[in-house]
């Protein structure tokens, strides 16, 4: 394993290189992942600057969000009878946690550098006042395996007091592209849950029509100007998908990543909001679009009222896994280069 350390102000990069052609850069800041290559090709949409990963708070490109990673009406919420009202963030609700929110505070680090893995250890002790939420011990761990095509992200979390516990990361995934319309999608799902002009969760989970229905695979844009979407007033795809079998494939014609989770399903947004007129520039120069990347957001059951709550002192975990392989073509090239 190939390991670089360095350190940009307050905040730590971390690069890890293996066997296979795999490059995952982490930063303390958010237990974020600020970059992944694959044979030296960006996979996911990272900013060019560090500067502008660490100073623009409202962007996400690749930070733990928690320890609720959803919107809350009012941002008012219960855990069992014991009522909760976070700071609201966004048209009169919480979002992500609101100023709770992991995404852009700095984490403790340990590197447990193995033979045939590499764990990154990111720690919190997240404190919340007694009405927003719960004291959390945070645990975010990756693991790069030397000579496998893949990372994970675990979490385990410990609340002082009986809470609902649902983190994620915000991983915008664009395989090399600036515009994600043309990636395939796969997701076995047969319900997703549908909103509200606020994209605040309905009690409803419905079956999914044709727009949303990526069962067979399809291009991300073939449906993403349908007026039926539209009117979900989200300019894209921002909805979450109950998985039938615990993965999400995106792929083009040179790159497949299978994404795999313990977790009931996955949030896919296609970044709607881009920043108009702004001088952040992506990975090559180029600034972020309308669709530039697509999330898939492991979650479980994203409603306030469906998410089971961990009991005080207990810990919550989760997994997902990031695998990645090159189409029979492209990889018999790189074969051949090598």
């Amino acid at each position: 394993m190939i390991f670089r350390q360095e350190e940009f102000g307050e905040a730590v990069f971390l690069s890890f290189t293996n066997s296979k052609h795999l490059t995952l850069v982490l930063c303390n800041v958010g237990a974020s992942v600020y970059m992944v290559r694959y044979y030296d090709h960006p996979m996911t949409m990272s900013l060019e600057k560090k500067a502008d990963f660490i100073a623009h708070k409202t962007r996400y490109y690749g930070q733990t969000i928690g320890p609720i990673a959803l919107r809350l009406r009012k941002g008012q919420y219960k855990v069992v009878d014991k009522p909760y009202r976070m700071t609201p963030n966004e048209k009169g609700n919480a979002l992500h946690s609101s100023i709770h929110n992991y995404g852009f505070k700095p984490f403790a680090s340990e590197v447990e550098l193995r033979a045939d893995k590499t764990r990154i250890i990111f720690t919190l002790d997240s404190e919340i006042p007694e009405k927003e939420g719960v004291n959390v011990a945070v645990k975010v761990i990756y693991t790069i395996y030397e000579h496998k095509d893949c990372f994970d992200i675990d979490y385990e979390m410990v609340p002082e007091k009986d809470y609902c516990l649902n983190p994620t990361n915000h991983i915008y995934w664009n395989l090399g592209h600036i515009d994600a319309k043309e990636l395939k999608l796969t997701i076995p799902s047969t319900y997703r849950l549908t909103y509200d002009k606020d994209l605040l969760c309905k009690k409803r989970r419905i079956a999914n029509g044709p727009i949303f229905d990526f069962r067979e695979g399809k291009r991300i844009g073939q449906d993403i100007g349908d007026k039926r979407l539209q009117a979900h007033a989200t300019h894209g795809y921002d909805h979450y998908f109950f998985l039938d079998e615990g993965y999400v494939l995106l792929e083009d014609e040179n790159v497949r990543l299978k994404i795999t989770t313990d977790r009931e399903g996955a949030q896919v947004c296609t970044d709607n909001y881009p920043l108009q007129n702004n001088k952040l520039y992506l990975m090559g120069g180029k600034c972020e679009g309308m669709n530039s990347g697509v999330t898939v957001e492991t979650l479980d059951d994203p409603r306030p009222w469906g998410m089971p709550f961990t009991p005080a002192g207990a810990t919550y975990t989760s997994h997902t896994s990031y695998k990645f392989d090159l189409q029979k073509d492209k990889k018999q090239d790189q074969e051949e280069q090598l």
